[in-house]
């Protein structure tokens, strides 16, 4: 019994001594790990305004190229990825129908100026027969104003000779004569007027005041009038046969521009860049047939994100590199700034007008550009050596808080000053970053550090 507590009690001190040794051992490895470090703040430093960015190319100008009238499709003169000059013929339409309606109208053009060189005759013979007819009316007005004299004449003559009759003067043969012949003076005269009255009928002022509800005073306007009031009929056939005469030519006119745009013909320079039709295929009215892209200036499209885009001025200068000329640098500059920001992508287009005189960008390809907002600006910066991780734009650093390092991702972004690289975006002002990261570090290891300025 003795013997077993003895063993029992031999056992518990040999326990509670590895126990004891096991923290000794546990407190001395603690103290071996803790490391020295040395911290600091992020600083602030001023750069070069530099914003770098991919994009496209995209054609300066879009054509697309419709018919403006329907057929069918003779030929295609160009292909896909063709360059062509402006007027360079793209296409034909068939022409027959076209050319079956310019002769159409060109013989109902013809016909409207015999019609109308009639109306314009009948209109002249009319007006020709009035002057006769004022000229009539006047000849008529001094003939009997000359037979009323001779009336008159005879009239004071044939009294004179009936006193002498009376007295014996003269012969009752002698009077009958001067009778008669006064008598035949009057018939002469009664007839005149008669006539006059005939004549005048459509031209005196009752007719006029009739027609126009007045009378003008001065007798040339008279005389207007009653040459407007004669010949409306006329006048109205000629207004006709004009009216129809320019309609007719307005729509040979239209038939003829008709037929010519059955030859349709680039509007640019550039290249053909879609072509939507073919041969023997029919063409619709206003539906595009071909696409064609300007190329002796070209855009590079850039999606800036809308943190940056107060960075990006008009005017600005670009600088552009792409694959297809390794080492050539195309210049540019902002042209084009979207006012809308992308709700999905929280981006906003910008275009860059870049000079393709030698063809040597196309649409399509993928470019590398940098801007100049031709201004400085505070960022913060971290030193390289801080940087334990990169991955893209992405870094990790090692952030110190009570005794211990922590793990932090930040965003960097491309523009390095020396040895520092710009933070974009995942640190605060307030935060102690390990300047210096030799490797051994981990996430919670608890650390020495020692503050200072860089």
């Amino acid at each position: 019994m003795l013997r077993r507590w003895v063993m029992f009690f031999f056992a518990a001190f040999l326990v509670v001594s590895c126990s004891q040794e096991d923290n000794s051992q546990a407190k001395k490895e603690e103290v071996k790990k803790i490391e020295k470090v040395k911290v600091g703040y992020p600083k602030y430093s001023e750069i070069e305004d530099k914003l770098y960015v991919l994009g496209n190319i995209v054609p300066f100008k879009e054509v697309a190229v419709t018919a403006e009238v329907q057929g069918k499709v003779n030929s295609i003169k160009v292909q896909e990825g063709n360059m062509i000059r402006k007027n360079k013929v793209l296409l034909t339409i068939d022409e027959e129908p076209f050319v079956l309606a310019v002769k159409k109208a060109e013989t109902a053009l013809k016909q409207s100026e015999s019609n109308l060189n009639y109306a314009e005759n009948m209109y002249k013979e009319t007006l020709l027969s009035m002057e006769k007819k004022f000229y009539d009316i006047e000849k008529m007005k001094i003939q009997i104003r000359q037979t009323e004299l001779e009336l008159k004449e005879k009239e004071r003559d044939y009294k004179n000779k009936e006193i002498l009759h009376e007295k014996e003067g003269i012969s009752t043969t002698v009077l009958k004569k001067l009778e008669v012949e006064y008598e035949e003076v009057k018939s002469k005269y009664e007839m005149a007027k008669n006539n006059l009255d005939s004549e005048m009928i459509g031209f005196r002022d009752e007719d006029i005041k009739r027609e126009l509800g007045f009378v003008p005073e001065k007798k040339e306007d008279k005389i207007e009038k009653i040459k407007e009031i004669r010949t409306r009929t006329e006048k109205a056939k000629l207004n006709i046969a004009k009216s129809e005469h320019q309609k007719y030519k307005i729509e040979l006119e239209e038939a003829q521009i008709l037929l010519g745009k059955c030859v349709i013909q680039s509007p640019i320079d550039g290249v053909v860049g879609v072509k939507k039709i073919n041969e023997g295929e029919m063409i619709q009215r206003d539906n595009p047939v071909l696409v064609l892209f300007s190329t002796h200036k070209v855009y590079a499209e850039f999606e800036i994100n809308e943190e940056d885009i107060y960075r990006i001025n008009y005017g600005i200068d670009v600088s552009m590199q792409v694959d297809a000329y390794p080492g050539k640098t195309f210049n540019g500059k902002v042209s084009v700034i979207s006012p809308l920001i992308n709700q999905k992508t929280r981006t906003s287009v910008v275009r860059v007008e870049v000079d393709n005189q030698k063809m040597e960008l196309k649409p399509g390809m993928f470019v590398r550009g940098t801007f100049y907002p031709k201004k400085k600006r505070k960022v913060m910066v971290i030193p390289e050596k801080a940087i334990s991780s990169f991955k893209g734009d992405k870094a990790d650093v090692f952030v110190y808080k009570d005794n211990y390092v922590i793990k932090k991702s930040v965003f960097l972004e491309t523009e390095k000053k020396d040895s520092y690289f710009v933070v974009r975006d995942g640190l605060y002002e307030k935060d102690l970053i390990v300047l210096e990261n030799s490797g051994s570090l981990s996430e919670g290891l608890k650390v020495e550090a020692e503050k200072i300025d860089y």
